[in-house]
């Protein structure tokens, strides 16, 4: 199983996504995901970023909620999370 590893930006998007009215379990639900399988279901559109995120992946938790992540065999790297809004404009 990989170690989760969550960057300081990570965890403020977290709590912010939280006062909006999301739900933590769904959040940690992906993350358990990625932590035993290292990759999420299609479902999740998991995808490769371009631009200011070039090299990271990224999933839906929900249809505007959105994971930036990287992924090795020891670790889960979680950088964003937040909307398209937050994270892209």
């Amino acid at each position: 199983m990989r170690r989760v590893v969550w960057e300081a930006r990570c965890e403020r998007d977290l709590k912010r996504m939280i006062g909006r009215g999301k739900n933590r379990e769904k959040f940690l639900d992906v993350v358990g995901l990625l932590k035993r399988d290292g990759r999420v279901p299609i479902q999740r559109r998991p995808h490769k970023l371009k631009g200011r995120y070039a090299g990271l992946l990224e999933c839906h938790i929900e249809a505007d909620w959105l994971l930036v992540y990287d992924v090795t065999d020891e670790e889960v790297l979680l950088m964003r999370t937040g909307s398209h809004a937050d994270l892209f404009e």
